[in-house]
């Protein structure tokens, strides 16, 4: 089983379990890699499942499990935390730390689309450090909610364009 590092970090333990239960001599071996990699994993056949995006795939099967919401993520002492959404124009004005996630990305793809040009400043895959980085002031960043649990002494503002990963699990 493969999962991205983005997907909730309960859910691979939980369908463990189950399928543990299920079916008893079943083998678990767990790898972490970005959403595109599980993809061509699977169709080389060095993987039978992947928990992954599903919107990042295109010549696998999958099942979709959630969606996940992304919000913005800003310091206390910034100019648009006491906003109470924000539009994706207003987040491209300013420095922004990218959640690295491989050749797929949500936020970038929705600034291409609406005809954006971002300030990326840093680009980082831990969702941690890019929360360190907002606390020290060192840009904004957009977050999967479930990736969120250390957050309460920044502000957290919905997107106005709405943006959901759904997460789903691959086959092939």
């Amino acid at each position: 089983i493969c999962v991205s590092t983005r997907v909730n970090r309960s859910l691979p333990s939980a369908v463990r379990d189950q399928l543990a239960v299920m079916y008893q001599n079943l083998q678990f071996d767990l790898y972490q890699s970005e959403y595109t990699n599980i993809e061509q994993q699977l169709l080389e056949g060095s993987l039978d499942l992947g928990f992954t995006c599903i919107d990042a795939i295109q010549r696998v099967q999958y099942q979709e499990l959630y969606y996940d919401e992304m919000f913005a993520l800003v310091p206390q002492s910034h100019v648009l935390a006491n906003y109470e959404v924000l539009s994706m124009k207003q987040i491209a004005k300013y420095p922004f730390i990218q959640l690295d996630e491989g050749e797929y990305s949500l936020p970038i793809k929705t600034f291409q689309n609406l005809g954006l040009h971002v300030q990326i400043k840093h680009k980082v895959y831990d969702d941690f450090t890019i929360l360190a980085m907002i606390r020290q002031n060192l840009g904004i960043s957009i977050l999967y909610q479930n990736a969120l649990s250390d957050y309460d002494d920044l502000c957290l503002i919905p997107i106005q364009e709405n943006l959901f990963r759904h997460v789903g699990i691959a086959y092939n």
